[in-house]
């Protein structure tokens, strides 16, 4: 196939198109046009692999303010793994476009086609910047992508409300009472509540924190 046509697929249009043609070249493809050792794609997954990290963990640090590390490590992972790069592959049809040794099928092999995903993350990057590169990840990848969306923890959206309304964090406190292997979580979200002159305090277990969260929004 055209490589013009991989462009449309992947909606960017290259200055230097021959980071494109590197980026879906195997290290088998044997051309007597290709002599450089270097002619594949295998630098630029290297290079992808980076880039990609810093866009999800940019991407997803700035769109949850007040989630943890962990939790931001979950939005992450959701994005930065083999199965979501590959889906993405095959979607756009990737695998007939790949430059390798004749009779080979990539089709299903997700391995060689998340690289090669990570590998023309890389090729947009060097193209045109960290910008469009992070453009290309977020419209092309995450939100066209088949894996779970994050959704905010329900934490999260209790501390933005309390942060909105009300121009403070909620505070929490852990006590193990016993009664359980592990321990009982209980927190408490001290709110001034600008109602009448009045003081509130919501006490909740942490399992349903999305009820408060409900009567936080009342």
């Amino acid at each position: 196939m055209q490589i013009n046509e991989l462009e449309k697929k992947l909606n960017y249009k290259f200055k230097n198109l021959d980071l494109l043609k590197i980026s879906i070249t195997h290290s088998s493809y044997k051309s007597k046009f290709l002599n450089e050792a270097n002619y594949n794609y295998e630098r630029l997954e290297f290079l992808g692999d980076r880039v990609l990290g810093l866009i999800l963990a940019d991407y997803f640090f700035n769109l949850y303010p007040n989630a943890r590390e962990g939790e931001l490590n979950h939005y992450y992972q959701n994005f930065a793994n083999q199965n979501t790069l590959a889906n993405y592959a095959q979607k756009i049809g990737l695998s007939n476009f790949i430059k390798i040794q004749k009779g080979d099928n990539l089709e299903n092999n997700k391995s060689i086609l998340s690289d090669i995903v990570e590998s023309i993350i890389a090729s947009i990057f060097i193209d045109s910047g960290f910008l469009n590169s992070k453009k290309f990840v977020i419209d092309e990848i995450i939100n066209s992508s088949i894996a779970p969306r994050p959704k905010k923890h329900a934490k999260s959206i209790l501390q933005e409300i309390c942060l909105d309304r009300y121009k403070c964090l909620p505070k929490y406190s852990l006590i193990n009472n016993g009664w359980f292997k592990e321990e009982r979580i209980i927190a408490e979200s001290l709110i001034a509540f600008k109602r009448a002159g009045c003081n509130g305090i919501i006490t909740y277990f942490a399992p349903y924190i999305a009820k408060v969260i409900n009567q936080v929004k009342e």
